[in-house]
């Protein structure tokens, strides 16, 4: 990646978290986004021509951020010496307080674009990718894809749930986490349970081809 194309994408992070300043109340419109230019000191041309004029332009630009930035705060969690269930449970908290000072620019952001949609599925799978990769995920096969289509589904649900919040410390969100990441577990250790049961089962072609041959 050449300097030029890293100093764009970081004026468009940066446009996105001084976007969400202001989305609260203007939304994520045009008037967001020329108060935005103002408080970095650029020209509104000039954001325009970085970010677009479309509200999802606007909102990827500031999750963007936030992935970054999540990056940055995990990587001196050390994850990759937690359990799973803390690896997950810290990656996800640790969004939700950065996600937390522009709670309501969120909540505008998921009426624009609801968390099932196409567009905020890849969001919610770079989240997930951020979460596993900064716990030492290195597989590469089918696990590599399943581990962040769940936690992908882990955390959409966790935000709907925190968007609606109003508990001391978001703690009914946090006890909304724990149990997802509890079915999840409980699930993987099923699915583990029933994958071993049936690698003890006999081959079924083997059977067929000495009874074929008898």
């Amino acid at each position: 990646m050449t300097d030029s194309t890293q100093s764009l994408d970081a004026l468009r992070q940066s446009l996105g978290l001084a976007i969400a300043d202001h989305a609260a109340f203007d939304g994520w419109t045009m008037a967001a986004l020329d108060r935005a230019a103002d408080d970095l000191g650029i020209s509104r041309d000039e954001a325009r021509l970085v970010l677009g004029v479309r509200a999802e332009s606007l909102i990827d630009a500031y999750f963007a951020a936030i992935t970054r930035r999540l990056d940055q705060r995990l990587a001196d969690a050390d994850l990759p010496g937690m359990k799973v269930r803390q690896r997950v449970r810290t990656g996800v908290s640790t969004l939700l307080a950065l996600l937390a000072p522009h709670k309501e620019a969120v909540r505008r952001a998921s009426a624009l674009l609801p968390l099932h949609g196409p567009r905020a599925a890849r969001r919610l799978w770079a989240l997930a990718d951020s979460i596993w990769h900064a716990a030492g995920d290195t597989a590469v096969d089918y696990n590599h894809y399943t581990k962040r289509l769940i936690l992908s589904g882990v955390i959409g649900t966790t935000l709907l749930a925190w968007l609606g919040d109003q508990s001391e410390g978001t703690t009914e969100t946090l006890e909304f986490l724990d149990r997802r990441i509890e079915g999840v577990m409980r699930f993987e250790t099923l699915k583990a349970r029933g994958t071993a049961a049936l690698a003890r089962l006999p081959d079924p072609a083997g059977i067929l081809g000495r009874l074929r041959y008898r």
